[in-house]
């Protein structure tokens, strides 16, 4: 991507007795970038902040977005816990875009009517940018895989809701967190109670959630939840999360790993590997996956080598090496797979191809930049040692 970003890094050192208790100087943690953008829509600038899954930048795999309003006020927390679910395969991995607002107001209030020029104004202009421009951008910029959740909190969520009245095909997934439902007299409670028999939201998602928030909030948010229980078609899923240790405020830190994991429900299962002897189990899953939320995907190359190690130490070695060895085809890039592969087949005493598998994992780990580099090349040594090979210099 050839573009000038800023970046958002957070430095972590550890001080003992006012000195710094490491020899080397510490290295940032970048959790993601700044990026801004011209709207065409709006006439100004919007700023971004976006994060890939880990390994992103090294590796060739295609990720669901999560498209988060009021990004800076809540991007280090959805990071954090999509990272943390999509490594606990609780969820996918996801590209996570906050977007800032400039008038909050102008932008998620929907509009009370229209102007006689026909064009969009408010949430309606404000929704031109993100399906029009904004998602066209990112779907260019990154490699996505057409899978796009919308998260919006207080009148951020009554967009989200909004946006899935009006144009239910604009997102996958709808997130509404603490939804200002009491909007216009609580209009919203009847439109949204009525969108699943109107519309074909079949295959879409909504998430809502409510904290402790007093009558004016919590109110209709019941009324909504009680009326979709009792009258919303079976094929429309839908989910809801209260967390009455919650406020307004600080709802969305609770919801918004509730709502991932109402959403991505399926993917446990999908990552069981109890049982599994093969790759082939595991690719049957993620076709479904695949089918279910309507993207392309794969089985992620640390299920595979996860499965491997469990073959492994079940003393199933022929197992694990065809499931190592998979992991090499599939990922050929990847240092850690050549890693895994040569400690099979160093515990069935075939030392010389591991010792090569190893150093080509040591080699790819310096092009990588890989953090588990010097595992590598400790592996290299170590069996070279045993070997009585000499190291060139």
């Amino acid at each position: 991507m050839n573009r000038k970003v800023g970046r958002l890094v957070l430095v972590i050192a550890i001080f003992a007795g006012g000195g710094v208790a490491t020899a080397q100087d510490p290295e940032p943690v970048t959790i993601g970038e700044r990026l801004p953008i011209r709207s065409t829509q709006l006439d100004e600038m919007r700023e971004l902040v976006i994060s890939t899954p880990p390994g992103y930048e090294t590796g060739g795999q295609r990720y669901g977005v999560l498209y988060l309003l009021d990004g800076p006020s809540h991007f280090t927390h959805v990071v954090g816990t999509s990272r943390f679910l999509a490594r606990t395969r609780r969820a996918l991995p996801l590209i996570i875009v906050g977007v800032a607002n400039t008038d909050r107001g102008r932008d998620m209030s929907p509009p009370r009517m229209t102007p006689p020029s026909g064009e969009p104004v408010g949430s309606g202009a404000f929704r031109r940018f993100l399906v029009d421009e904004l998602r066209p951008f990112i779907d260019e910029e990154y490699r996505t895989t057409g899978l796009n959740i919308l998260v919006g909190h207080s009148l951020g969520g009554l967009f989200a809701i909004e946006t899935l009245i009006e144009e239910p095909d604009a997102f996958s997934g709808y997130f509404a967190l603490s939804p200002s439902l009491w909007w216009e007299d609580g209009e919203f409670v009847d439109r949204l109670a009525a969108a699943p028999a109107e519309h074909p939201l079949f295959d879409r998602f909504l998430y809502l959630a409510i904290g402790d928030e007093g009558e004016q909030m919590n109110a209709p948010f019941t009324q909504v939840v009680e009326r979709l229980t009792a009258h919303a078609p079976e094929r429309f899923t839908w989910s809801s999360g209260a967390f009455p240790e919650e406020d307004h405020g600080s709802v969305p830190l609770s919801a918004i790993g509730h709502g991932l994991r109402e959403y991505f429900q399926p993917v446990r299962g999908a990552s069981n590997l109890t049982g599994v002897t093969d790759v082939a189990t595991l690719d049957e899953r993620y076709d479904a996956l695949a089918r279910r939320f309507q993207i392309e995907m794969g089985v992620p190359e640390m299920l595979i080598n996860q499965l491997g190690y469990a073959l492994l130490g079940q003393h199933l070695y022929e197992e694990a090496q065809a499931v190592f060895e998979a992991n090499v085809e599939r990922f050929p890039d990847s240092a850690n797979v050549y890693d895994s592969l040569a400690e099979c087949l160093e515990n069935v005493g075939e030392l010389p191809i591991a010792y090569d598998l190893y150093e080509q994992a040591a080699a790819l780990g310096i092009a990588n930049k890989d953090r588990n580099l010097r595992v590598y090349e400790r592996n290299a040594a170590r069996l070279r040692a045993k070997l009585g090979i000499a190291q060139d210099h």
